[in-house]
């Protein structure tokens, strides 16, 4: 799956962004209406990632950066743990490859582990019951391990990376809502 997505000509994999940073766009939209009705929500937080060389650009948009009354937050990891940090509106800092690895007495010091409402997700692969194949360090399923429930849960993908079915493990987490260049998948 990562060779046919690296070997996408940058205009596709920018044309297929787009796409997914429109639908993407709506789908927070959405989203932030119905937890500002639901929970009163004036400010949501959202965690976000910042993509390999073939991942989906999901920030095109300028919508997305645009969004009011959105905290974005990027991961900070140690060598097995992940939290995230504030970012306020910065999204320089999503497309220089994030926060990313510090060592373990820094990760451990930080105060930060923000209480997040959403998160974009990355993946190499989903199947349509919205279940991941992740990058293959556990990060995201060793934090969805402890937050899954609080949080909801957006992965994003081009549609090529769909497959039939992925054979989950116990610790697998499905997500909520899968976003592609195509369409949205919603479990809720």
């Amino acid at each position: 799956m990562i060779k046919s997505l690296n070997d996408l000509a940058e205009t596709q994999m920018l044309n297929f962004s787009e796409k997914l940073s429109a639908h993407l766009l709506n789908e927070l939209l959405r989203l932030q209406s119905h937890l500002n009705s639901l929970h009163a929500k004036t400010v949501i937080s959202i965690g976000c990632f910042s993509p390999q060389a073939f991942e989906p650009r999901w920030y095109l948009q300028s919508g997305i950066a645009n969004l009011k009354n959105v905290e974005w937050h990027l991961p900070i990891y140690s060598q097995t743990q992940m939290k995230f940090v504030n970012i306020g509106n910065d999204f320089s800092k999503i497309s220089q490859w994030g926060i990313g690895l510090v060592d373990q007495a820094k990760f451990d010091q930080s105060s930060h582990d923000e209480k997040l409402d959403v998160m974009i997700v990355p993946g190499v692969a989903f199947d349509r019951c919205l279940m991941r194949v992740g990058r293959g360090k556990g990060y995201f399923d060793r934090y969805f391990a402890n937050h899954a429930s609080e949080i909801i849960k957006i992965g994003v993908c081009f549609d090529m990376q769909l497959v039939d079915q992925i054979e989950a493990d116990d610790h697998d987490v499905a997500m909520d809502i899968v976003v592609t260049d195509q369409k949205i998948y919603r479990a809720i």
